[in-house]
């Protein structure tokens, strides 16, 4: 009657299922494509459906496009962005808002748009504030909000926190706590109502139940945010194996290959803040501990010796790094160590078609933008895999964005050298685009004529192209006298 109704109307009914990476319950992948099949069955009724980026091809693509017995779109919401005047706007409309008047640097900007809620704790921290940023670590913006929410709460925020993320971890189910549970341990309606109105760290919502007579509802607790779930989950984790001179590391790394191998929808975020603990921990730095904790955490994600793969690539550029292992490390926004750099050479040795242009692109930023990494680095990374079809293969991905109409690398060179005005960084673009004219030829002649003409007249041209050509000979052990 609904679809006669509409079909009449000239309209359509939109069912929006929204983070299914949410419900960890057995089963729920065969219901979801079952309720999309007999919905499908009604000319007028479309569904969306939301995933994080992380589950949805593991956990859940199968049941959203291979099970259902309808033409599906898939729409990566990552890779798409704001414009830099919507981003300004926005940053704008929010610093009068918490009255903030210092200066946030363009790499910032660009994390803060990509999480609206990261965004909104982000002015929340810094309310009032003159103070400039020019780098983010979201493991600092969280402690620091939490921080500023016990100010005013003090006396039972942090209880409660504890307490829901305890019930989560000993009960598996990382999604909701439910007050009935929360009050049978003490914790007060009066204390539950007061976190969840303080902000935007805990909320709650009913919950019905079919096949009940007695109760079909039930009221639960739930984080708004799922990275700062996730980020508390990796506190309480750490707190419960953490002594005033001890860290029983190896209990942590167990808890997270069990989530690992139970595909829990937190499992990437609390073993990325783990990491970053485990980095960043004065009391692991002191007991030599950091090294190999951190590695421990990367062996979950390094490709094993054998297991290199044939490209797949095929032009199909991703915004975000495939190797969990990858963005752990670069999404930290810590300065990288000798052992995180040995592990990226391994993932560019081993595949370097799945993140090398992605890895790239986040070195470029640095430059562009002033953030932590830069071009620099990238050169030393990549001349440091130390044989020649290792480094071209690495080097050549860097056009991976050839399809894309919002970037053109290499072409784009020119570009970038006159955008910047800092004579070290343009210095930066000049390397990389001198090495590439070495090594490679772009399939646009007139392209590559231009780039030519640009930076072969340089005044710098022939120290930078002689500096490159050395650098090239060293990493692939070649003697001076050998010109090939």
């Amino acid at each position: 009657m609904v679809n006669l109704l509409l079909t009449v109307q000239n309209k359509f009914l939109f069912i929006i299922v929204d983070a299914i990476n949410e419900n960890d319950s057995d089963g729920f992948g065969n219901q979801i494509s079952a309720f999309i099949n007999k919905i499908a069955d009604y000319s007028r009724a479309k569904i969306v459906v939301s995933c994080r980026n992380e589950y949805y091809k593991e956990r859940f693509r199968k049941y959203l496009v291979e099970k259902v017995n309808i033409p599906v779109f898939e729409f990566d919401l990552k890779e798409q962005h704001y414009t830099s005047t919507a981003i300004n706007r926005i940053i704008k409309t929010y610093s009068n808002h918490f009255n903030y008047s210092g200066n946030i640097s363009l790499a910032v900007k660009s994390v803060l748009s990509e999480q609206l809620l990261l965004l909104r704790i982000f002015f929340e921290v810094n309310k009032d504030s003159n103070a400039d940023v020019y780098s983010i670590r979201k493991h600092e913006i969280f402690a620091q909000y939490i921080e500023k929410l016990k100010q005013n709460n003090r006396e039972y925020l942090e209880t409660v926190l504890d307490t829901v993320t305890d019930f989560m971890i000993h009960s598996d189910n990382y999604d909701e706590i439910s007050i009935t549970d929360l009050e049978k341990t003490g914790i007060t309606s009066g204390d539950i109502r007061k976190t969840v109105n303080s902000g935007i760290l805990l909320s709650k919502k009913l919950v019905f139940h079919k096949g009940t007579i007695a109760r079909n509802e039930k009221e639960v607790v739930y984080f708004v945010f799922d990275e700062m779930r996730d980020y508390c989950l990796a506190r309480q984790i750490l707190l419960n194996n953490i002594s005033a001179y001890n860290v029983d590391g190896e209990s942590v790394i167990e808890k997270l290959k069990q989530l690992k191998a139970t595909g829990a929808s937190c499992t990437e975020g609390v073993i990325h803040y783990c990491y970053v603990f485990f980095k960043t921990d004065e009391l692991v730095s002191k007991l030599g501990q950091t090294e190999k904790m951190c590695n421990s955490i990367l062996d979950l994600y390094r490709i094993p010796e054998g297991g290199e793969r044939k490209s797949y690539w095929s032009m199909r550029y991703k915004e975000e790094f495939q190797n969990l292992g990858l963005r752990i490390i670069l999404t930290s926004g810590l300065e990288l160590t000798d052992f995180e750099i040995t592990y990226i050479q391994d993932c560019l040795r081993k595949d370097p078609y799945e993140d090398g242009g992605m890895f790239f692109d986040t070195m470029l930023d640095g430059t562009l933008y002033g953030g932590i990494y830069n071009l620099d680095i990238y050169l030393g990374i990549l001349f440091g895999l130390k044989n020649k079809d290792a480094i071209l293969n690495t080097f050549h991905t860097i056009s991976a964005r050839n399809n894309m109409d919002d970037r053109f690398i290499p072409e784009d060179f020119i570009k970038y050298y006159n955008e910047l005005s800092d004579s070290e960084r343009k210095l930066q673009i000049q390397k990389i685009a001198e090495l590439f004219l070495l090594c490679f030829k772009l399939h646009d002649k007139d392209k590559q004529e231009e780039l030519e003409d640009f930076f072969y007249n340089l005044p710098t041209h022939d120290k930078v192209q002689n500096d490159m050509i050395l650098e090239m000979r060293i990493a692939c052990g070649l003697e001076v006298k050998d010109y090939e």
